[in-house]
């Protein structure tokens, strides 16, 4: 009797897709790995976000910058509704004569400019008028206008440590000599709260220290990137609203040249490409 060695066509052992379905499966395989890559991807770079109170930029080339430089920069106002005004700085050359001056101005009437030609000067200052809307605070972002604020003489009154005249190895580098008077040109200051008028206060608090990547002492404390400014019924008391008033206020910035995407930014990109493609294969 003769037995021949004869395999069912289409069987295949237990547990294995059929030959023709391997290049489906293994293409499967490959972009559930691309998943989890991007959602470890997405996973560790979101806190970095959410936490970090530290802004890092390639360096600062120039601490003179006029009203007409700040481009871009966003000036939000709270009003006591509770709702919002987000506007754009922009220079006023379209406006003015002047091609120093600069500002934003919101819908309900409220403006901020500044009409000088160097902030670094401590002499010209920034002018916040609120229109008849009731204000309850305002937020000043300067790194979105490519400019920093630059507060070394606070800095100074804050840390025993720096020396006069300007102890150079505690500065930011290039950040030069910084200025910061909240009051402008009259009224009492004390540190963190200003007095406008009797009864009408503000705080003040600069967020987004920042440091020149590469610099070992890394944030001096010195330089921030935006300024929030809270209404206030007299000295650190209950929330106001500030209307049909004005203020001045000195403060130096500085230019910021923002670092190109990181790397690991732009491995994230690159997933998100061979991801796309791999996608297309499969359709």
């Amino acid at each position: 009797m003769c037995f021949l060695d004869v395999k069912p066509v289409g069987v295949v052992a237990k547990g294995q897709p059929p030959d023709h379905l391997w290049p489906v499966v293994k293409k499967g395989v490959k972009m559930k790995i691309l998943r989890f890559l991007l959602i470890l991807f997405v996973v560790m770079l979101l806190p970095s976000f959410a936490l970090a109170s530290t802004i890092e930029i390639s360096s600062i080339p120039d601490y003179k910058v006029s009203g007409g430089d700040m481009d871009g920069m966003q000036v939000t106002v709270s009003y006591g509704d509770g709702s919002q005004d987000t506007e754009i700085w922009s220079d006023n050359d379209s406006t003015t004569t002047n091609p120093y001056d600069g500002g934003a101005t919101g819908t309900a009437g409220w403006a901020l400019s500044f009409d000088g030609e160097d902030t670094y000067s401590g002499t010209d200052s920034w002018l916040f008028s609120s229109g008849s809307t009731g204000i309850s605070a305002i937020t000043i972002d300067a790194f979105s206008g490519g400019v920093v604020f630059d507060i070394l003489s606070i800095a100074y009154d804050a840390n025993p440590d720096l020396t006069w005249p300007i102890d150079t190895a505690k500065d930011t580098p290039n950040s030069s000599w910084g200025y910061w008077q909240g009051n402008g040109t009259s009224g009492e200051d004390t540190f963190g709260y200003i007095k406008i008028e009797d009864n009408l206060w503000y705080k003040w608090e600069f967020l987004n220290e920042v440091a020149i990547i590469g610099d070992s002492d890394g944030a001096n404390g010195d330089v921030f990137g935006a300024l929030s400014i809270t209404f206030l019924d007299g000295e650190d008391g209950a929330p106001t609203l500030f209307q049909n008033n004005s203020f001045e206020f000195l403060l130096d910035t500085d230019f910021a040249v923002v670092p190109e995407p990181s790397t690991m930014l732009l491995f994230g990109l690159g997933l998100l490409g061979i991801g796309a493609i791999g996608r297309k294969k499969m359709v």
